[in-house]
């Protein structure tokens, strides 16, 4: 249930006190974590204190005791907040963006104030749920947006499909806008009718490039959105949401360029090693980060972190692990192994999550006068949900335009084809999800089967986009090598005529996607 009613008081700056003529710092915070029954955002008489909650900093974590109560010190310029356990939620803003962190080192307007005659006591309210163990949750990367036209794609294409579905909650994968600040509120405004919380990741494009600093760098950010990374349960499920961007400020004499790497800090590993220390060992853990650990499309400093063997260590005590990527504007499963680094019993997987802008809200525009925005591994603009039972889930993408099925594309052959090509032509699959498990199979005319292999190359489709339109793409866009197109040569002996394609890929979770093509052979 969300607060519609909004505090806007200014902080106390500092939350200095002045008594006899000295000024005597807060050095420490007394915090009550309540079980706020009536959903007033007060502590009355007849509500009580939460056992066991643990609280954060950003720097360690404590738990409350039995009556709800807790201390932690005032150290740097940390976001206090509370880690939501499953049973309990969170009060929700008009947004719907869950209201659990004070920050009483920044000026603005929040929820949650510092109260009491030295302005050292915090109240965080809390209300009881029931713990489902089943339930699905939407994740999408980059919405992007440019500008209010871009915004109103984003409303007309992706949010008005979203209104009835029944997801716990909805998590960004960061840049929720391009640079572009007063984007905020207006994607606030339209993602809230979904009517779920919004959590969100902060992306290389949620940066102020001002800062002087990266720890300065996210300022914008967590006056919106909060802190910048910290933690929460649903279910059986304990998610982690990370800032893994180090802005490095501006290089170039002449041409000045935002400079920023992926990378974990050396602040944020240290509250990630106590976080998972107090985390059930039994909970299967959900890391979300904006820049992935790499991607097959682009091995460049921006676009993977850099330290991911001190990351990597700090996660090896945990087994049940998957992480959750946007940035590379692309779909994409990837498994760590030993020869990787990572030293787990298990393969380590990530998912790069799909976007909604797809290429940046390029290419030609459908009959709504929205581009199609075909990313540049060839998968249509889409989003993915993740369905978790117990500590286990399964994840599905699906395109923002079209049917749900829609999850492969026969990306050649297409049209006419010479006969004397033959020996030259291929069999193209694209299965948007396709991951190491995935079995491509084709058949030519219900009678020719072919088991098509796996191959590192680019989507034909996409690339033909950008090559027959290139006022509608940026200069530097290009089909990307990608992980999941599938691929056989035509057999060289097929007759002079028209046939027909079937094309099936089955997943690790018993589903079968088709897709048909016909094509002629002169």
């Amino acid at each position: 249930m969300k607060y519609i009613c909004r505090l806007t008081v200014c902080l106390i700056f500092a939350f200095t006190v002045f008594t006899s003529g000295q000024n005597n710092e807060v050095k420490i915070f007394k915090i009550k974590v309540f079980n706020d029954v009536n959903k007033n955002f007060k502590l009355d008489k007849e509500e009580f204190g939460i056992e066991g909650v643990k609280v954060s900093n950003q720097y360690t974590i404590v738990k409350t005791d039995k009556n709800g109560y807790c201390e932690l010190p005032k150290t740097g310029n940390g976001i206090i907040y509370v880690i939501k356990p499953a049973d309990y939620q969170t009060p929700l803003n008009s947004f719907n963006i869950p209201i659990f962190y004070c920050s009483p080192y920044s000026s603005g307007s929040q929820f949650i104030l510092p109260q009491g005659k030295n302005g050292d006591e915090l109240y965080f309210p809390l209300y009881v749920v029931k713990a489902d163990d089943k339930f699905d949750a939407l994740f999408l990367g980059d919405p992007q947006s440019r500008n209010l036209e871009e915004v109103g794609y984003m409303r007309d294409d992706f949010v008005k499909n979203q209104l009835n579905n029944n997801y716990k909650f909805a998590l960004m994968l960061g840049d929720i806008s391009y640079d572009n600040k007063e984007l905020y509120k207006p994607t606030n405004e339209i993602l809230s009718k979904m009517n779920i919380p919004l959590y969100f990741v902060p992306g290389n494009h949620d940066m102020d490039y001002s800062a002087e600093s990266d720890e300065l760098s996210m300022e914008s950010f967590r006056q919106n959105y909060g802190p910048e990374y910290y933690s929460f349960e649903y279910g059986n499920v304990h998610y982690i949401i990370l800032d893994d961007i180090v802005w490095r400020g501006f290089i170039g004499d002449k041409v000045k360029k935002k400079d920023y790497v992926g990378g974990v800090s050396k602040n944020i590993l240290e509250w990630l090693k106590k976080d998972l220390e107090l985390t059930d060992g039994n909970k299967l853990v959900v890391i979300s980060m904006h820049i992935p650990i790499n991607s097959v499309g682009g091995d460049y400093d921006a676009n993977k972190v850099l330290n991911k063997d001190d990351f990597f260590e700090v996660l090896k005590s945990r087994q049940d692990i998957v992480l959750v990527a946007g940035h590379t504007h692309t779909q994409e499963h990837d498994y760590y192994n030993k020869q990787d680094g990572w030293n787990g019993n298990k393969p380590l997987h990530q998912i790069i999550c799909s976007t909604v802008c797809g290429s940046w809200w390029s290419g030609t525009k459908d009959y709504r006068g929205i581009p199609h925005g075909t990313q540049m591994d060839g998968v249509p603009r889409g989003f993915n949900v993740f369905s978790f039972s117990g500590s286990n889930y399964t994840q599905k993408y699906y395109p923002v335009s079209g049917k749900p099925n829609y999850q492969l594309r026969i990306s050649s052959p297409n049209g006419v084809i010479e006969s004397s090509a033959l020996d030259t032509s291929f069999v193209t699959v694209n299965v948007f999800n396709g991951n190491k498990n995935t079995v491509v199979k084709a058949i030519i005319d219900d009678s020719i089967e072919l088991q098509l292999k796996n191959e590192l190359t680019n989507d034909p489709v996409i690339a033909k986009m950008i090559k027959d339109n290139p006022t509608l793409y940026k200069n530097w866009m290009r089909a990307e090598t990608t992980s999941h197109i599938w691929q056989l040569n035509i057999p060289n002996n097929l007759s002079v005529g028209v046939h027909k394609i079937e094309a099936s890929a089955a997943d690790e979770n018993g589903n079968v996607y088709n897709d048909y093509v016909i094509f002629e052979i002169k």
